[in-house]
């Protein structure tokens, strides 16, 4: 198993900001971002239900 690496924990810091409301110029700010594109066209994606559900059920698998 590969290790989590920073630039997906980037990846997934994005999406949590936008989950949050968080706007998309702070998006830019906290990521260091140069323009607001890169922050959403370049990092993260929203999650569905389903996803969370599956992911969750991982997670607490790894974590027993």
């Amino acid at each position: 198993m590969t290790p989590l690496g920073w630039h997906a924990l980037r990846h997934s810091y994005r999406t949590w900001l936008a989950e949050k409301g968080t706007g998309p110029e702070v998006q830019r700010d906290l990521m260091r971002h140069s323009t607001i594109a890169m922050s959403l066209d370049g990092y993260g994606r929203g999650i569905p239900e389903a996803n969370r559900a599956a992911n969750a059920a991982v997670v607490s698998d790894l974590l027993q």
